[in-house]
């Protein structure tokens, strides 16, 4: 993978060990804790994804998962100051948290 190459959403699945239908399949099996814990974990990244800052949010994302770099296209410049710090935080913590999923 080149650096300014973006991760499919697949490939970030299996770097994140994560089954789209996983949380579903919980719920489903009436283990709602466990269906919470992975949301919670989740739901930060979630508000990442929504951004107007989507694309600088993955490529900061990549810095740490992958050691990538921040690089993006004009008129894009990379996260800065606060914005950058919130993301930072986020996907820092969420790697630092990341729950093993169980088996469903």
């Amino acid at each position: 993978m080149s650096d300014d190459t973006f991760l499919t959403t697949d490939e970030v699945m299996d770097y994140l060990q994560i089954n789209l239908r996983t949380v579903y399949r919980l719920i489903k099996a009436g283990r709602m804790e466990e269906a919470r814990e992975i949301y919670r974990w989740f739901r930060p990244l979630l508000d990442l994804d929504v951004s107007t800052y989507l694309v600088q949010n993955i490529k900061l994302a990549e810095i740490h998962a992958i050691g990538s770099n921040d690089r993006v296209r004009m008129p894009r410049q990379p996260l800065r100051g606060d914005r950058r710090a919130r993301a930072e935080r986020i996907v820092l913590d969420s790697l630092a948290r990341r729950p093993v999923l169980p088996a469903i």
